[in-house]
């Protein structure tokens, strides 16, 4: 940061750590449990960020699914309820939502320079 940052940045930034301490945590998980990543899913009000959702895509380099459904907590509890009463099947309905797909087009000499790079921030702050 410097005097000349901005609004502009400084939000691009916050986003962006949102993107790596989640990348953290996969990867940490991912590790821990010897499974792949072969994808990603993603739901909620950060959906709506384009930038967020393909910042995250590139930085785990694996295609990511965004709901376009927001409130998917009351989706999924009128899709319970509708298979209690018989309309239809949960799972069936929910797979018919509409999805928004990312896929990784950061390459790899870049990923890993910001991964570097946000890894001598997180060291730096720790000191």
């Amino acid at each position: 940061m410097s005097r000349t940052t901005g609004k502009a940045e400084l939000v691009k930034a916050a986003e962006q750590a949102i993107a790596f301490q989640i990348d953290a945590v996969i990867k940490t998980l991912t590790k821990a449990s010897g499974l792949k990543l072969t994808d990603l899913r993603a739901d909620g009000g950060a959906t709506r960020d384009n930038y967020l959702m393909q910042f995250q895509c590139d930085l785990l380099n694996v295609p990511l699914l965004a709901s376009a459904t927001e409130e998917l907590s009351g989706a999924g509890a009128g899709f319970v309820a509708g298979q209690s009463l018989g309309l239809f099947n949960a799972a069936e309905a929910a797979s018919k939502l509409r999805k928004n797909r990312y896929t990784p087009m950061m390459d790899a000499l870049k990923r890993e320079e910001l991964l570097r790079g946000w890894e001598q921030a997180v060291h730096a702050v720790q000191a």
